[in-house]
């Protein structure tokens, strides 16, 4: 029996797979089709897209993370544009979280360049900006009333400061890798690996792993010093 559990998984998977892409073509209901269950809301949209740490950022960069099998995740603001409320989740409402059908990518970066990336994304603040930036496998502290460019205070990664010159795997969104103008440094880190489309991610994600339960935990926060 236990040869089966993950045939049985596979055929799951599959079949998300194309109940998302038909429900993205409107071929059937996305709004009544239940994919899984959230025990927390999953906060965002609004002023909250550019402004500090939310639930659904740290769930989104998560699932990007696992599915790709990166050890970091880097999220813009602009693919959180709804949140989810606690209860059922259906096709809808990742299609809603998540409308623009962009596909999770993999590529190296050093660490110098992730600070760089997470750096632009500060550039703004305190204003509501979609390039700011959500983590997974990572942690972040910023000092807001600093310069744009020279606010970011420290990155780590499992506990210790990330070393400027290690090469890391990292997902993130096809949109954000070629936003040359916002993120410089994802120009100079190269080519990447393209891998399966967000909201095919999520909708596999929650299905395989409901009841899901999401908060922030200070993977970024604000510094005074």
């Amino acid at each position: 029996m236990r040869s089966l559990i993950p045939e049985k998984k596979y055929l799951l998977v599959a079949l998300c797979t194309l109940l998302v892409f038909a429900a993205a073509e409107g071929g059937i209901s996305a709004k009544n089709t239940v994919i899984g269950h959230i025990e927390t809301e999953l906060e965002g949209g609004g002023d909250l897209i550019g402004m500090r740490e939310t639930a659904l950022g740290n769930f989104l960069a998560d699932v990007m993370r696992e599915k790709s099998g990166a050890e970091i995740a880097l999220v813009n603001s602009q693919g959180l544009e709804r949140g989810i409320e606690a209860g059922n989740v259906t096709i809808e409402d990742v299609l809603k979280m998540h409308p623009h059908r962009d596909s999770i990518i993999q590529m190296e970066m050093t660490g110098k360049e992730i600070k760089s990336v997470i750096e632009d994304g500060l550039r703004k603040f305190p204003e509501p900006w979609t390039g700011f930036v959500q983590v997974s496998g990572i942690k972040y502290s910023f000092y807001p009333l600093a310069e744009p460019g020279e606010r970011l205070r420290e990155v780590t990664y499992e506990g210790e400061p990330v070393e400027e010159n290690r090469l890391f795997t990292v997902a993130t969104s096809r949109e954000m890798a070629s936003n040359y103008d916002f993120y410089e440094a994802m120009e100079e880190s190269g080519d990447y690996e393209e891998k399966i489309l967000i909201d095919i991610a999520v909708s596999n994600y929650l299905q395989n792993n409901s009841p899901v339960s999401y908060r922030r935990e200070g993977r970024i926060r604000g510094t005074f010093r």
